[in-house]
């Protein structure tokens, strides 16, 4: 097992079978990577989301989460109502967008990615680091 305090600030991903926060960024373990990569849906089917519009006139589109399981939610920092905006600022607007978009990049071999969230009235940003394969 890593140790944690050594863990890098560099965005690099630290070799651990739980996926846990570490050093600000949600640092994806093997486990969740793996059964993710063999069922690509296998998260959304624990996670009710759909497309979002600003009631305000903004004009602010994106992806609300829903019902996400308790377990979900604690290891990958979301929290019900969440509105996801963009993955490393590439716009989203439907859960298909999101999905498109990472499996995309991923397979361009970004590793980290920036996750910008409407929560509460204000724009925040979650950090989300990978394994190579």
């Amino acid at each position: 097992k890593p140790d944690i305090a050594a863990a890098p600030s560099t965005g690099q991903w630290v070799d651990d079978v739980e996926t846990k926060k570490i050093d600000g960024r949600i640092n994806v373990g093997r486990k969740d990577e793996q059964s993710y990569r063999e069922n690509p849906n296998a998260l959304l089917e624990r996670v009710n989301a759909e497309s979002y519009v600003s009631k305000t006139g903004s004009g602010l589109k994106g992806v609300v989460f829903r019902n996400i399981e308790p377990g979900i939610a604690q290891k990958f920092g979301v929290a019900q109502g969440e509105v996801l905006i963009s993955l490393n600022d590439e716009k989203v607007e439907t859960k298909a967008d999101a999905l498109a978009v990472g499996k995309r990049q991923y397979n361009r071999g970004t590793r980290t990615f920036v996750a910008k969230f409407l929560s509460n009235g204000q724009v925040i940003e979650r950090s989300y680091q990978l394994p190579d394969r």
